[in-house]
């Protein structure tokens, strides 16, 4: 069985490597352990240089009745360096070495590294997807008593439905403690994953994102507005508002619009984007500052 180790350690690991700050584990607070397997078999993995290959892109959020940006989700890229296809397989190969806690913490910290940098960052939300194995861990990033939590009122933390909370977990209790901290909540995914409306009622989120199986072609599908707009109905009863995912046309926008939708992301509004390309993207909105999509 393979060995999963790292080599860098605390705030050594820019001088050991030569990254920059930005790209060193140390940076982030995070305490890289070394994970043995039964064997203890010589082979080892340095998750700290994984995670110092990562980059993020952020695809803007923007407010459907405005057109103005809302704020960014940051997704995860450079994985042709780490040895992982995606996220999703990095993530489970660092729960399998008992560093999901640890590497998570680190890739959430690069991202709010990354998004500060830029000029008026305040303005707008930052969307980070959290993994649904570490809600409820005391390990969990973000959960922190902050007396400064203020500071974090620009983060939202996306629980995918993609994964089922772990057994047990008080759902209401787990998301109070990252409240706590002065983040948002958003249920990501919300339709083809592991629960529904009672997520809606025990999670109580700020934001519910409707994947993008239910806004393709929804200008054409009786059935997906119909669906959309109930959704709407019962989310805004709940004061969740509600975000499209997926957007590629105009008439999806504009009905994801009059369906009730609150704010809308997809390839139509923008591609994920380095950072340095995000203050282009927003000097090219038409309409001073505003997104509105040709009919």
């Amino acid at each position: 069985m393979t060995v999963l180790t790292t080599t860098i350690a605390g705030a050594t690991a820019g001088a050991k490597t030569g990254r920059t700050a930005i790209d060193a584990a140390g940076s982030y607070g995070a305490t890289w352990t070394a994970v043995r397997s039964a064997d203890g078999a010589a082979a080892a993995f340095d998750w700290a240089s994984a995670v110092g290959h990562l980059r993020y892109a952020f695809q803007p959020i923007v407010q459907l009745r405005s057109g103005r940006c809302h704020g960014y989700e940051a997704l995860l890229r450079g994985f042709e360096r780490t040895g992982f296809a995606n996220a999703g397989e990095l993530l489970d190969a660092a729960e399998a070495a008992g560093l999901l806690a640890t590497v998570e913490t680190a890739l959430h910290a690069k991202a709010v590294a990354a998004y500060r940098a830029l000029s008026g960052w305040s303005e707008a939300k930052l969307f980070l997807n959290l993994d649904a194995r570490l809600i409820g861990r005391p390990d969990s990033p973000w959960l922190a008593r902050d007396p400064a939590a203020s500071r974090n009122s620009g983060i939202v933390l996306e629980l995918s439905e993609s994964r089922p909370v772990p057994s047990g977990v008080a759902v209401d209790a787990a998301v109070d403690r990252y409240r706590q901290s002065g983040v948002g909540i958003a249920i990501d995914d919300f339709g083809v994953g592991h629960s529904g409306l009672r997520t809606l009622y025990e999670a109580r989120p700020d934001y519910v994102k409707i994947d993008r199986f239910f806004i393709a072609g929804i200008d054409a599908d009786s059935r997906k507005r119909a669906l959309v707009a109930a959704l709407a109905g019962h989310a805004h009863a709940l004061g969740i508002q509600i975000v499209a995912e997926g957007v590629e046309t105009a008439t999806e926008f504009y009905t994801c619009r009059d369906l009730g939708c609150d704010f809308a992301q997809g390839f139509l509004i923008a591609r994920p984007m380095p950072a340095h390309e995000v203050p282009v993207w927003i000097a090219s909105m038409a309409k001073a500052g505003r997104f509105w999509p040709p009919r």
